[in-house]
């Protein structure tokens, strides 16, 4: 995963890594209190970890594909 990945708006990509609807990582200087984390959220983590094992295993796959021994 790449770093532009998360912010294009690009037509290469599919669609962004981040929500900017759903994002609450900005605070305001009058939040005192730590966020909440709710079972959406919580949801949403688990579904960034899928995906980023799924990554994960392609990337190996293709790996292994290019650089992997081959039969003769």
């Amino acid at each position: 995963m790449n770093l532009f990945e998360f912010f294009s708006y690009k037509k290469d990509f599919p669609e962004p890594y981040q929500d900017v609807k759903s994002d609450e990582s900005q605070l305001k200087f009058s939040d005192t209190r730590k966020t909440r984390l709710t079972l959406r959220r919580i949801q949403q983590l688990r579904l960034m970890n899928d995906v980023r094992d799924i990554e994960k295993k392609n990337e190996v796959d293709r790996l292994k594909h290019i650089y992997g021994i081959r039969s003769e």
